[in-house]
């Protein structure tokens, strides 16, 4: 079957640029590989991946999501994601310069529910409408290998699925994102720390009159006042790493329960996507025609299984009729009359 194949041809691709891999190739087999490939004569050196390995990645990765319904979210888009977040997502800055090879793909384009608790209504949850994308998929690879403590090796290709993403956070997704401390919490930060600074430098300036007048040791109070101005600046130092933190938090918390699979695992269950999709538009295009009382336009029959997926899960999609008539007749199912119309074989 298709997916059969699929895992097959995605177990033989992946293997050379998997970053969870944790076999080993004999050195002696690398080096046959590698003259067999080039027709020349190599050191012996460890499997590592290649432009060809790379693109026919790429290419079987694009036909799987395809086929399961995913469709590519273009870097315009997601450039206008940065800097931008919804409420239950963190404002990030994004290097793209990083990435060698980036590419979102998002199924399931539609307006779901979140809570959220604001302060007048005394910070009781209530759902609220947000646009969303209940699957997301993410493939990249690094130019350089990332020194983020996050780990992440260049030579290996990365595999990430999510699951309802809100539209404004896809910028959460990516590796090696800073926090962008808004403005309103630089006010937040500062207005704090400036007040309790002018409110000791009166209290001081008081004191150091007073003790000035009674004793010649205003240098130990000159001493006091540049301490107590170096202990306001770091305060306001721990408040902006506290404030990054917080963002750090949030993320992680997000990212936590709507992260599904990472790597071969992402692949393997985007494949079987494919398949579940492939069947289910299949059967009902055959549904579709079978219960026609005469033979049905391809338009036609686009626009009835679209009426029946909405009646039946009350969602609007944009039919594949085209792959799933193709399927039908592969499999000798249906066929066409003189005027293009389609009828199963037994009317």
């Amino acid at each position: 079957s298709r997916s059969a194949s699929y895992h097959a041809r995605f177990a033989r691709q992946y293997w050379p640029l998997d970053p969870d891999n944790d076999s080993r190739m004999p050195r002696s087999a690398a080096v046959l590989d590698a003259a067999e490939t080039a027709d020349v004569e190599t050191e012996p050196a460890a499997p590592a991946s290649t432009s060809r390995d790379l693109t026919e990645l790429l290419e079987l990765c694009h036909e799987c999501l395809s086929e399961a319904g995913y469709r590519r979210v273009q870097r315009e888009d997601i450039q206008r994601c940065v800097g931008v977040a919804s409420q239950w997502g963190v404002p990030l800055t994004v290097d793209f310069d990083l990435f060698e090879q980036l590419h979102v793909y998002a199924r399931g384009d539609v307006v779901g529910t979140k809570l959220r608790r604001r302060l007048r209504r005394l910070y009781q949850p209530e759902q609220v409408s947000v646009p969303i994308y209940q699957r997301m998929f993410v493939l990249f690879q690094l130019t350089d290998d990332d020194d983020t403590q996050e780990e992440l090796l260049a030579s290996a290709v990365h595999l990430r699925m999510f699951k309802n993403i809100p539209k404004q956070d896809v910028d959460m997704l990516l590796p090696c994102t800073r926090v962008r401390i808004t403005k309103i919490d630089h006010v937040k930060i500062l207005i704090p720390s400036l007040g309790g600074i002018l409110l000791s430098l009166r209290k001081i300036a008081q004191f150091m009159l007073i003790f000035a007048a009674l004793t010649l040791y205003s240098t130990a109070v000159l001493v006091g006042l540049v301490l107590a101005t170096i202990g306001y600046v770091v305060k306001s130092v721990l408040g902006y790493f506290q404030t990054k933190n917080r963002y750090l938090l949030n993320l992680t918390r997000n990212l936590y329960f709507q992260k599904l699979d990472t790597n071969a695992g992402a692949a393997y269950r985007v494949i079987q996507q494919a398949h579940r999709q492939t069947a289910n538009e299949t059967i009902l295009a055959y549904y579709a025609i079978a219960i026609s009382d005469e033979p049905i336009s391809t338009r036609r029959l686009r626009r009835r299984c679209e009426r029946i997926m909405r009646e039946a899960i009350g969602v609007e999609v944009d039919f594949r009729i085209d792959e799933a008539l193709e399927r039908l007749s592969d499999m000798n199912r249906v066929c066409q009359t003189d005027d293009q119309k389609w009828h199963t074989h037994h009317r």
